[in-house]
């Protein structure tokens, strides 16, 4: 008798043990796709920042598009832009080159319909004012923009805002781009040499 109890015992033991097995399974799984619908659907948006009479539209797959008074100056992008650090610290953020330590702080930041406003400050001591960064949109935690939701377009938004503070290319891109002469540049792949540092290209002509 003690025999049937124990053999009793076990199976109903096992059972709720592949009961909850099966529960957990479903519910990662469940939040897995979730994500994944929350990363398709921002495929093909357009992002842009705008600074005064200079600004950048991009979407995930695209190069970044420079635009200054509503022309089109030339396209770029970066072939080994690094990894980013988003952090949150008190009302700013924080966004940090986790090799270089250099960084980026947003702070003042204001949220609009179809945008956020932010003034800059970077590692290096630069600061730029009421920078808009347009998008569709509009991911809160706590009533704040959740930068960390939209790693992949922060990462990019990180590679505008290195182009809108640095100060210069090194001596063998600057000569590339003379040579495009008056048919101007086409685009420009920058080779990441560090945020703040004189930076490296290739240089594609019109």
């Amino acid at each position: 008798m003690k025999k049937n109890v124990l053999i009793f015992g076990l199976v109903v033991f096992s059972l709720l043990t592949f009961s909850c097995s099966s529960d957990e399974a479903k519910e990662v799984k469940e939040v897995k796709n979730e994500k994944n619908v929350t990363e398709t659907s921002r495929i093909g948006q357009t992002y842009s920042i705008e600074s005064g009479n200079v600004s950048y539209k991009f979407s995930e797959e695209s190069n970044i598009s420079l635009y200054e008074n509503d022309t089109l100056s030339y396209e770029f992008n970066y072939s080994n832009f690094s990894d980013i650090d988003i952090v949150d610290e008190y009302d700013d953020v924080i966004i940090k080159n986790p090799i270089t330590n250099e960084f980026f702080r947003l702070y003042n930041i204001e949220s609009h319909e179809g945008y956020e406003k932010f003034d800059l400050e970077t590692s290096s001591g630069k600061k730029l004012y009421n920078i808009k960064f347009y998008n569709d949109e509009k991911i809160l935690t706590e009533g704040k923009y959740c930068w960390q939701c939209v790693y992949i377009v922060v990462t990019t938004v990180a590679g505008v805002l290195v182009d809108m503070t640095s100060d210069s290319y090194d001596s063998n891109c600057n000569k590339a781009i003379s040579a495009c002469g008056s048919g101007g540049v086409k685009s420009i792949t920058i080779i990441d040499n560090g945020w703040f540092q004189a930076a490296s290209c290739t240089v594609i002509c019109k």
